[in-house]
């Protein structure tokens, strides 16, 4: 199934605040007659771990499990060969193996999300996402954990 990856970002509204939370958004063709859409994004650090949010609209959730980059789970996803890098400060992280249970905080009930955490990284500046079966997704935005459209339960 090829994807195209499209460059723009865009924002989601966090709940109870002003502030937008940046993502990756990528299209393509599915099954199904609606788009598939994919967001990779925004990471954050909060409380020592990395957290990345993946997320699909109900066209795309089967990206999720069909790439191997998360696995279902009872209570939803579990990350799988998903990894985050940042070939700037020269890392390549797994996601932890127990994985803390986050929350997700944004209004916008047609997505389906996805965690992953990993262990914390310094800086702002952007990461790379290895997701498989797309490649490599840059310019992933850390934002700052009171921007982050999700929090650590």
């Amino acid at each position: 199934m090829p994807l195209s990856l499209s460059r723009r970002r865009f924002g989601l509204v966090v709940v109870g605040g002003t502030a937008m939370a940046l993502g990756l958004h990528c299209t393509g063709p599915s099954a199904h007659a609606a788009t598939s859409e994919l967001i990779v994004g925004p990471a954050a650090v909060m409380n020592g771990k990395t957290v990345l949010r993946v997320a699909t609209n109900s066209a795309g959730a089967d990206l999720l499990t069909r790439t191997g980059a998360f696995k279902t789970a009872s209570m939803g996803y579990t990350p799988g060969k998903i990894r985050l890098l940042s070939l700037s400060r020269g890392l390549g992280l797994r996601p932890l193996s127990e994985q803390p249970a986050v929350i997700s905080t944004t209004t916008d009930a047609s997505l389906n999300a996805a965690f992953a955490v990993f262990d914390g990284i310094t800086g702002s500046g952007d990461v790379e996402v290895l997701f498989p079966g797309l490649g490599l997704i840059e310019s992933v935005p850390v934002v700052a954990s009171s921007q982050a459209p999700f929090s650590l339960a």
